[in-house]
């Protein structure tokens, strides 16, 4: 009996679709290799093997267990989109797959392939953005040879409210390369208002944009709000996101000693500081409050602090999501900084004033 594959994978799948595969063959063993294909490398052909196992059959069949598994742990640092080649052999047939493989632990209804290509890689495609705050959408840009790149066309879309209170629309057209794999395309408040500010009026303020590229769309609507805060981390997809709302926070710090006494003289050590912050984010949308969610539960989390990222660990959180009439979501989390080392946030040492303040003391 030749060797063959029972279990259906399409050719662009998620982790999710391969914890389970099943092959047909009358050879008493079968063994797997999978390969990774990186598409930025600078010797050799840039193939790592991840995996490598072999599996004894019964009745014909072998079944292969928690393979998405294993390409997740792989895959917790790289972009959510990553091409793999698995080989089968029993010893006498041979058989190979080529897999575009989509991050993702949960069982989503839309296909892998249409994600890939007709979408965003996100689960949030209208957003409410804050002007200062950093925002980017992945999209997958298909797979290439090394050092070679694909051309991507975006119209972007504005609405405007001149300062005499009248709407305006206006679109344009712009154009770029973007690497193989996953690429991400700009789409922070400031800089689509610094893109549309030769073409419209002098003191007009965006209200709304859109970006439309092929059949991926997204679109976004503009707050004022300035104070915010700002994190990173990696969506349900393993592509990187940022995510910024107005918060409350409340710095905790906690010491902890030993104690010891030499002769009439008490003497701490072992101290450790332990600096924590609890944020308390205002009433949120429902879909705000679900990307919230994403970010808590993500396996990489970071804030954002003059520019600069900070890895954090999320230590506890409350999050409730109702969709009951006149009932508001809210957020509340606490953080800590994944090094003992707490960095010093500038902000905190080079004025007197709270940003909310500093208008009434310019």
């Amino acid at each position: 009996m030749a060797l063959s594959l029972l279990t259906s994978v399409p050719a662009t799948c998620y982790t999710s679709q391969l914890q389970e595969i099943v092959l047909s063959t009358s050879a008493a063993s079968v063994t797997l290799t999978i390969t990774h294909q990186a598409q930025l490398y600078y010797s050799g052909n840039g193939q790592t093997r991840v995996f490598q196992a072999t599996y004894s059959t019964r009745s014909n069949r072998a079944k292969i267990y928690d393979i998405g598994s294993l390409l997740e742990t792989f895959m917790l640092n790289r972009d959510g989109v990553q091409q793999f080649y698995f080989t089968f052999t029993d010893g006498t047939d041979t058989l190979e797959e080529t897999y575009a493989v989509i991050y993702c632990k949960q069982q989503p209804v839309r296909s892998a392939a249409d994600l890939a290509s007709s979408s965003y890689i996100t689960n949030y495609l209208t957003r409410l953005v804050y002007l200062g705050a950093n925002d980017q959408l992945p999209y997958f840009a298909g797979f290439g040879s090394p050092g070679g790149y694909t051309v991507r066309t975006i119209t972007y879309s504005v609405v405007y409210r001149n300062p005499d209170g009248t709407l305006g629309t206006y679109s344009m057209i712009a154009g770029g390369r973007a690497g193989y794999g996953i690429s991400y395309v700009i789409s922070s408040p400031d800089a689509i208002r610094e893109m549309f500010a030769p073409v419209i009026p002098q003191g007009a303020v965006i209200l709304s944009y859109s970006l439309k590229q092929g059949s991926r769309t997204a679109r976004f609507f503009v707050a004022e709000q300035t104070i915010v805060r700002q994190f990173v981390f990696r969506n349900a997809y393993g592509c990187r996101e940022y995510i910024c709302v107005p918060t409350a926070r409340t710095e905790k710090t906690e010491t902890k000693s030993s104690t010891a006494v030499c002769s009439d003289t008490l003497t701490q050590y072992d101290i450790t500081h332990t600096r924590s912050y609890e944020e308390q984010t205002p009433a949120l949308q429902r879909a705000e409050a679900r990307r919230f969610g994403e970010f808590l539960t993500s396996h990489f989390t970071a804030v954002l602090i003059d520019g600069t990222e900070y890895p954090i660990l999320i230590k506890d959180y409350e999050l409730k999501i109702s969709d009951n009439a006149g009932e508001s979501n809210t957020v509340k989390f606490e953080w800590q900084f994944t090094s003992l080392r707490t960095p010093l946030i500038s902000e905190d040492y080079d004025r007197i004033f709270s940003p909310e303040y500093d208008d009434n003391f310019v």
